[in-house]
């Protein structure tokens, strides 16, 4: 009779396993949910990566203008091209400047893990140390020694092609196309995701 009111219920033991089990397993679902909303969220600037490029390609065809594109390792921001001359010599030079358009504001990833990596020809480019100042005094000099790496044009082409990484902390997770004439292509790198 002892012995069956012993059997009735689960011993300390079993329910501190069961405990410990469930708790892995919580543990386990919400560090899959944790890195998925990070892939989400690198995946979200990569499209506004490619929203920008789409803002700028039809700006220059509505306003006949080139556009440029200006990278550091951990930013980016599109210029309007203003073409000029100079009165004393009598040469032509490129000014960049913001235009007041919407996208022109810098974008910048410091201190989120997230960089850039920019290809053209399968070639790594150098990119920028720091964005162009457009509030130094002497504008003329300080941006015409400035070239965009990608630049867009009038007639809806950009150029060059490029392959643009987005990396999280040195790994490469998305990889943007262009080949000039298309809408940016989007693809995960899946060794990294």
């Amino acid at each position: 009779m002892n012995r069956h009111l012993y059997s009735k219920g689960f011993t300390l033991i079993e329910l501190m396993v069961v405990v410990f089990i469930f708790s892995a397993a919580v543990g386990v679902v919400a560090i899959a949910v944790g890195s998925g909303n990070r892939d989400r969220e690198i995946k979200k600037e990569a499209v506004r990566f490619q929203v920008y490029f789409q803002q700028a390609r039809d700006h220059a065809v509505i306003s006949g203008e080139d556009f440029g594109l200006f990278f550091t390792d951990e930013s980016f921001q599109w210029l309007r091209a203003e073409r000029k001359k100079d009165e004393d010599t009598d040469e032509f030079f490129t000014e960049w400047s913001t235009g007041e358009v919407a996208f022109s504001t810098p974008v910048d990833y410091k201190d989120t893990g997230l960089s850039f990596k920019l290809e053209i020809e399968q070639e790594e480019l150098i990119l920028l140390e720091e964005l162009p100042n457009l509030e130094e005094e002497d504008l003329d000099q300080s941006l015409t020694v400035f070239e965009p790496l990608i630049s867009m044009h009038p007639d809806g082409e950009s150029s060059p092609a490029f392959n643009l990484f987005i990396e999280l902390d040195g790994k490469k997770i998305w990889q943007i196309e262009s080949d000039g004439f298309h809408p940016l292509e989007i693809l995960p790198i899946t060794e990294a995701i």
